[in-house]
């Protein structure tokens, strides 16, 4: 917890996803030859690799762009409130036993000797350091990334908007209009009035996404 706390700039979740995505490619051929395409559905990850290692990417694709005022208000409780709150009512035994960390144990069993080691003041010290971090400053098109950002990115970028509250169309566009070099696909669905909308929903638009991706 205190090597990823260190690495916290204002959006943590993100920091994380860097660490990860880096340490993977580090161990591969790919990191060492050439740049890749990074395709995420967690933009901010992908955006602030590319901010930190532009040596590693040559092109993002944005798919389902999170921000805006319902994912302001919903992911803050699901990314850090529900695991504060685990931890403040059952220690860190509760915090295991959410749905969340249960797929993580399954994943990488000995997640769970790591998890119930700690101490649960810390984490719940931790965890709400990173909640204020995140919710923090101004609601911006991409969760977590500030305006600035967007416009600095200087390689090409392709776009393709969801249709649901949290990754509501307009927020793919908005973020179009500040990144320099960016392409939006806007395929052929509206937006719905739910939080989340099935991936299921956009099974029929799987090739041509899958197409437009490969010619960009």
């Amino acid at each position: 917890m205190r090597h990823i706390e260190k690495r916290v700039s204002f959006c943590p979740v993100w920091n994380v996803v860097i660490y990860r995505v880096k340490h993977k490619l580090r161990a591969t051929t790919l990191f060492s030859s050439k740049p890749l395409m990074a395709i995420a559905h967690i933009n901010g990850g992908s955006i602030l690799v590319n901010q930190r290692h532009p040596d590693i990417v040559k092109a993002l694709v944005l798919i389902c762009v999170t921000g805006g005022d319902t994912a302001a208000k919903r992911l803050p409780p699901k990314y850090y409130g529900q695991f504060i709150k685990a931890a403040q009512e059952g220690g860190m035994r509760a915090v295991c036993q959410t749905e969340d960390y249960q797929a993580r144990i399954r994943a990488r069993p000995e997640n769970e000797a790591i998890l119930m080691a700690m101490v649960p003041a810390t984490f719940i010290q931790v965890q709400t350091h990173w909640l204020n971090l995140f919710t923090k400053g101004p609601i911006y098109p991409v969760m977590g990334v500030d305006e600035a950002t967007l416009r600095d990115i200087n390689v090409p970028v392709f776009i393709i908007p969801g249709n649901d509250r949290t990754h509501a169309s307009r927020n793919a566009l908005d973020a179009a209009k500040l990144i320099p070099q960016s392409v939006v696909l806007q395929i052929p669905i509206e937006d719905q009035e739910v939080d989340i909308i099935s991936s299921t929903d956009w099974a029929p638009y799987e090739a041509e996404i899958s197409n437009q991706v490969i010619g960009f």
